[in-house]
């Protein structure tokens, strides 16, 4: 399962109440590659091993035993899809079924980025270690050697995806900024306001945070749905930002490109509450004839959906901000907190804290990784 597919499954299945799943957080990108890497592996590690025994019963060539384990195991990467396709064909009643040569291809096409995987890089690394160890621990048993080796070489070729990832995400910063986007850096936390009555919250929090004078704005969002890659946990998120104040609009309009990629804060010691703020690299550039064919490029259908939201903020300037936003969503309007920090220095990140911590203490809210434009689609709280 890709990462985008996961986390895409992850939003439908909490499409229906907040209250079931409000905090969504990626898994680790190097355990999610180790798993389904590793799945494939496991079925390839019992070929290799039983490979490598029976041959080391019969040959005592080093070389030979180094490259029987992975020639062998290359069955194992098709096995999983194989059985998936095979049960989807079983499953699926027989006037609805496709050419049995499409499943074969389908197990194929899913076993395939695994197996090149293991040709490309695992193989390499497992047969030099092997071969390291059969001559520096002769007398220690080749099966129990080749056990020790795969591992090693499907914990390296997964670290060494999750820098690639690292490596490529790196590369798009360069790309977006070398085509006019400037990049903002955010830590960002969300609360839904259960409260009937909530105009009072900003003005208390900005006196309590002494942020000062209070704004009030207005920007209406559309979003599209970004044909972008995901990177180790980073969902990106396409919307075009028009800013409004008295009804007239202020600025001209923005395309923004916002990679979004939640966690929970580790404390030191036990709290009463958790923090799960949302880091958020936001790319964005005035819109024009070329920024628009840059949105064209990254939209992967003509689908889109339009959010107003009325905010009233206070802030210190390039520290932190706290707002009120008021959603309009049809019959079911709702009002999110939200605090900025933009900088990840120890002392903001612990400012931030103070703050979701009083939020959480003094407010009836929820506390949500769920973007704006999510909540849209969430019924109830």
């Amino acid at each position: 399962m890709t990462e985008e597919t996961t986390v895409r499954t992850n939003e439908n299945l909490v499409a229906q109440t907040l209250n079931e799943q409000p905090i969504l957080l990626p898994e680790s990108p190097f355990w999610q590659i180790l798993r389904d890497f590793g799945r494939d592996e496991l079925v390839a590690l019992g070929i290799n091993t039983a490979g490598v025994f029976a041959l080391s019963m019969v040959s005592d060539n080093s070389v030979f035993i180094s490259l029987v384990g992975p020639v062998l195991e290359k069955i194992g990467f098709f096995t999983a899809s194989s059985k998936k396709a095979f049960d989807v064909y079983r499953t699926t009643p027989p006037v609805e079924r496709k050419k049995k040569n499409e499943y074969v291809t389908d197990a194929l096409r899913t076993g395939f980025p695994n197996f090149l995987k293991d040709l490309v890089a695992a193989d390499p690394l497992y047969m030099g270690l092997l071969l390291l160890e059969l001559k520096q621990f002769p007398e220690t048993p080749a099966w129990m050697l080749s056990v020790i080796a795969f591992m090693i070489s499907v914990g390296g070729v997964s670290a060494a995806e999750v820098s690639l990832k690292e490596a490529l995400y790196k590369m798009q910063t360069h790309r977006l900024m070398r085509r006019g986007f400037s990049l903002e850096k955010q830590l960002e936390s969300r609360f839904i306001v259960k409260e009937i009555n909530s105009e009072h919250i900003l003005a208390e929090l900005a006196d309590y945070f002494q942020l000062g004078e209070i704004h009030t704005g207005t920007y209406h969002d559309i979003y599209f749905q970004p044909s972008l890659k995901y990177y180790n946990g980073r969902q990106p998120q396409l919307r075009l930002r028009k800013r409004f104040e008295n009804g007239e609009a202020v600025g001209p309009e923005e395309i923004q490109l916002i990679y979004n990629r939640a966690s929970e804060l580790k404390r030191r010691k036990p709290e009463q509450y958790n923090y799960f703020p949302v880091a958020r690299d936001k790319f964005q550039r005035v819109l024009d004839d070329e920024s628009r064919q840059y949105l064209q490029e990254m939209t992967l259908s003509s689908e889109k959906q339009e959010v107003t939201v009325t905010r009233a903020y206070a802030h210190i300037p390039k520290k932190m901000l706290i707002s009120t936003d008021q959603v309009e969503n049809g019959q079911n309007p709702y009002t999110v907190i939200e605090v900025k920090s933009f900088r990840t220095e120890k002392d903001a990140v612990s400012q931030m804290i103070m703050a979701m911590r009083h939020i959480m203490s003094h407010y009836h809210v929820i506390q949500t990784t769920h973007s704006k434009q999510s909540l849209m689609n969430i019924r109830q709280w």
